[in-house]
């Protein structure tokens, strides 16, 4: 069974996230807008967004505020998918020309980019100090884990248990 089977009943909430997240990729480049359009036409399971909604409890999906912070996961996970791109230089993605592929790796990295920026300003638009937080560590980790890709990127060597992208020093609240 397939994953998009398995929420289907929520297709309703996931296609009102994805006409929001179309709205939410408009900037004042063409070609940043053109490739990320290129990635949300791109589909995928949406299952990032189903999270949220699976976890906010049904009959929620009306609040603004699940919505932007749905919309801001499926950003994020768009923008590292762009960035992995071009780390491990391919050029396909889903059987499509990758950003990168289709423009170039400057214009992939700064429409990663712009994508990040807009997930932040998407949840700094709920008003949450708890969820401001979650996404810098989020944002934190991603960096650490993208670097940390670049520099094991020929280490055939490694296993599952070398892999590790804490944040030394910081405590959890």
């Amino acid at each position: 069974m397939s994953l998009k089977r398995l929420y289907r009943h929520m297709n309703r909430e996931i296609e009102q996230i994805d006409r929001f997240l179309s709205t939410r990729v408009h900037t004042d480049h063409p070609v940043i807008e053109a490739a990320s359009k290129q990635l949300l036409d791109a589909g995928g399971k949406r299952i990032r967004p189903a999270f949220v909604l699976l976890s906010a409890g049904f009959g929620q999906a009306k609040d603004i505020r699940l919505t932007k912070v749905a919309a801001s996961l499926e950003l994020i996970h768009m923008a590292s998918l762009v960035h992995d791109d071009v780390i491990d230089d391919a050029t396909l993605r889903r059987g499509k020309p990758t950003v990168m592929e289709r423009y170039d790796e400057q214009v992939a990295m700064y429409t990663g980019n712009t994508l990040f920026g807009e997930a932040i300003r998407l949840v700094s638009e709920v008003d949450s100090p708890r969820v401001m937080q979650i996404m810098a560590d989020t944002m934190e980790l991603i960096c650490i884990g993208e670097i940390n890709q670049i520099q094991d990127q020929y280490d055939w060597g490694q296993s599952r248990n070398d892999i590790s992208i804490g944040l030394p020093g910081r405590r959890r609240s």
